[in-house]
């Protein structure tokens, strides 16, 4: 006959098994749960961002295309008030 273990009497290796797995559970549901969605949000607000300066970038430039002409026909008005 096999010697049966104890009733109530618990393996040690297996708690630590149990262990190492929990742990393995618990950084994959960080990495699924937390990681993912703050690398989205991040590049996600970089692309944000960029698409904001660009957008003040070509207003920069209208103003000031719109001011140079501004300036030019201010001077050539004064030119050919002078003549």
């Amino acid at each position: 006959m096999s010697a049966a273990p104890e009733r109530g009497r618990i393996d040690a290796s297996s708690g630590v098994r149990g262990g190492a797995v929990a742990i393995g559970l618990a950084a994959v549901a960080v990495i699924c749960c937390a990681a993912w969605p703050l690398l989205v949000a991040l590049l996600g607000g970089i692309g944000f961002a960029a698409t904001l300066g660009a957008g003040a970038g070509v207003w920069a430039l209208t103003g000031a295309g719109i001011g140079g002409l501004i300036l030019r026909r201010q001077r050539r008005a004064r030119e050919t008030s002078h003549s």
